[in-house]
């Protein structure tokens, strides 16, 4: 009998006279009610009926506060350097203070300026969503960045960003400091000069407007029954215990690629055009979870892969789609051992196409494999990528030409 069952035994009588409650998921299968007390590096602490326990995280797969979530398309996202990210009804910047959020005109959080990425200073829409994710987490700043508007896609100016208003935004160029109209622009991308390193959170924090934090340690609080949360790159987080929907242990241990943001994405044609570059760029780049149609990922698999007759189209809800010229980086950060899912043609792309596959972990090659359309069915990934830290795809033209070169990356993963 596992020792999840035995508490169970222990902790699931006489229960319903709490107040705060929370139902915790074991690896192998079993569940129950309890009050959280703290989580650490290694182990979980709660509380039932007066008695403690501890259990070990790695037989945990999640711990639920509450029943739902919803997110609000309005709220603004405040974005930390360790890839955790808040949702809020709004914030300001001091230089005495650093970050505030707000919420009917009352400070809820109090952050360092160090641990912030980037803001949006209003909602960010599905089509400008995948060029603010290439500004905020481009590799190529020396200076903060500020974001606007220029003509439907976004675009920024470099210099350092000051102090932030409900209406102003002050902001240094070459020596000069001017004041922004806030409305009038998306965000800010902050620069952080040097290279920290984070450890290994140990779960993912979900809040039920839909932030979500890289947790390295919860504890409660004292005297308003809520709890202290720390992010991996050490902001300090008061939180309700109403406001946290989730603190998922699972979540970590198998990632798809498509929820990872990645460090580098390029795409580059067979003949470079300056003057219609960047239109080409925006319209080949990778689509994620979905495919250049804006349909779900599909790929057509033989009679002798799936045992039926004739060849039969499977949709995946993971993936991502690339067309030839593509190259994209995903930081793994050593955290995980294999690679896995499946790799082929879009059945929508001609029969033309020709593809080099190759994969990379800290540069050293892990696959290389070319791909007809015509006559190869789409390949299963397995590979070792033990303390990678870079895992990089690229995708090749194999033949010279780009017709029919458009791929799906399906049910694509990582695993510890």
């Amino acid at each position: 009998m596992s020792y999840l069952v035995t508490l169970i035994a222990i902790f699931t009588t006489c229960c319903s006279g709490w107040d705060d409650k929370q139902r915790i998921y074991g690896t192998d299968g079993t569940e129950s009610v309890i009050q959280v007390e703290s989580i650490d590096e290694f182990a979980t602490e709660f509380r039932s009926l007066g008695q403690e326990a501890t259990l070990a995280n790695e037989a945990i797969n999640a711990i639920q506060f509450t029943a739902g979530q919803y997110v609000s398309s309005q709220r603004l996202q405040v974005r930390l350097v360790d890839g955790s990210f808040l949702m809020v009804d709004d914030f300001v910047v001091s230089d005495e203070r650093g970050l505030q959020t707000m919420s009917d005109n009352k400070i809820t959080q109090d952050i360092k300026i160090r641990n912030i990425a980037s803001l949006a200073f209003a909602p960010v829409t599905p089509e400008l969503s995948q060029r603010w994710q290439q500004l905020t987490e481009s590799s190529e700043q020396v200076g903060d960045w500020l974001v606007f508007d220029r003509e439907g896609t976004l675009d920024y100016i470099e210099g350092s960003a000051g102090s932030i208003s409900t209406e102003n935004v002050s902001f240094q160029v070459d020596g000069r400091t001017a004041e922004a109209p806030r409305q009038r622009l998306n965000g800010i991308s902050y620069f952080h000069p040097g290279n920290r390193t984070f450890a290994e959170p140990v779960a993912l924090l979900l809040m039920v407007d839909g932030s979500q934090l890289n947790l390295r340690s919860l504890r409660r609080s004292e005297g308003n029954g809520g709890f202290v949360a720390v992010t991996v790159c050490g902001a300090e987080l008061r939180l309700p215990a109403e406001e946290i929907f989730k603190i998922d242990f699972a979540a970590l241990r198998t990632q798809y690629l498509s929820n990872i943001s990645p460090s580098t994405i390029e795409w580059e044609p067979i003949f470079y055009n300056a003057a219609i570059y960047k239109y080409q760029s925006e319209l080949n780049r990778p689509r994620f979870n979905k495919s250049f149609s804006g349909r779900p990922l599909e790929l057509r698999f033989f009679e002798n892969q799936i045992g039926q007759n004739g060849s039969r189209k499977i949709a995946y809800e993971h993936g991502i789609a690339a067309k030839g010229g593509t190259r994209m980086v995903f930081p793994l950060g050593g955290r995980f051992s294999r690679l896995e899912g499946w790799f082929g043609f879009s059945p929508e792309a001609p029969r033309d196409g020709v593809v080099e596959l190759v994969v990379l972990g800290d540069g050293k090659e892990l696959l290389r494999k070319v791909l007809k359309h015509q006559m190869d069915a789409p390949v299963a990934l397995d590979l070792d990528v033990a303390e990678v830290g870079r895992l990089t795809f690229q995708v090749n033209y194999h033949d010279g030409r780009n017709i029919g070169d458009m791929v799906h990356f399906c049910d694509l993963k990582v695993r510890r």
